[in-house]
């Protein structure tokens, strides 16, 4: 019996032992694989943050910029667009300026040549009439070394507009001429009007001058009474001459030339 409960006590305390030794390193299992694979994920994720932030700052530290060559190259680019349209502002207002002074010289020409058609269109002269004339006179004065023809002409002519008040009629004295400039720099065209023919004894005629343009190189006037023979001359300043028809060459200053042709009418005052 007793020894039964040796044997016993024998297995039991074997079994103490070995649940004991069991339990042990179960924990020591757990408790080392817990903590080492917590501490290994919290290591991991911990690593992976570093890593990312180091990236980006190196990202934002090494972000491409504009070098000086880009620039330079920017600029470069910039200032030959300007060019461009600086250049096409610039061609278009040349453009604009060439296409007034051809308005404006046109604009002068069509002046000129309507108020000589007028008054050489509606010359009249008589035999008798005191001041009545018609006299075109052929100038070529040297210009540069070069004749010009700047004509002269003086006739009278019915385009009088009366003044209220005065004893005026539609016939009055016209003149046209060329005057050199006082600094001898060019000639200007004139107009001569004298108003009232019959100038009273001891009296100067009442003659008023004034300039035209600058702007004429050259003035031909051309004569004719049978339609065929053109004059460079006609008339004389006390003669009664009236020609069938008169030719007007124009030069501007532009070198631009204008021409027109009219006839003179056959006016008859009593």
């Amino acid at each position: 019996m007793r020894a039964y409960e040796q044997e016993r006590g024998r297995d039991q305390g074997a079994g103490e032992a070995q649940d004991t030794m069991t339990r042990g390193r179960g924990d020591t299992g757990s408790v080392r694989q817990g903590d080492t694979g917590t501490r290994g994920q919290g290591d991991t994720k911990s690593n992976v943050k570093g890593g990312s932030s180091l990236v980006s700052r190196l990202s934002s530290l090494a972000s491409p910029g504009f070098t000086l060559l880009e620039v330079l190259l920017a600029m470069a680019i910039l200032a030959f667009i300007a060019a461009v349209i600086y250049g096409s502002f610039a061609t278009a207002s040349r453009s604009v300026e060439q296409a007034e002074a051809a308005r404006d010289s046109t604009d002068l020409a069509r002046t000129l040549l309507s108020r000589l058609t007028a008054d050489i269109t509606n010359a009249w002269c008589k035999a008798g009439v005191t001041g009545a004339h018609f006299y075109g006179k052929k100038e070529e004065p040297e210009v540069n070394g070069n004749k010009v023809r700047r004509d002269s002409l003086s006739l009278t002519t019915l385009t009088n507009w009366r003044r209220p008040g005065t004893k005026e009629t539609d016939l009055w004295a016209v003149g046209y001429f060329f005057r050199e400039r006082p600094d001898g720099s060019g000639r200007i065209l004139m107009r001569k009007e004298r108003r009232v023919l019959e100038v009273p004894a001891g009296q100067q005629p009442d003659d008023a001058e004034y300039e035209l343009t600058d702007q004429v190189e050259s003035l031909r006037l051309r004569y004719t009474s049978d339609g065929k023979t053109w004059l460079d001359d006609a008339g004389g300043a006390t003669g009664c001459f009236r020609p069938r028809a008169a030719e007007i060459t124009l030069m501007l200053a532009g070198g631009t030339v204008y021409q027109t042709l009219t006839d003179v009418k056959d006016v008859q005052i009593p």
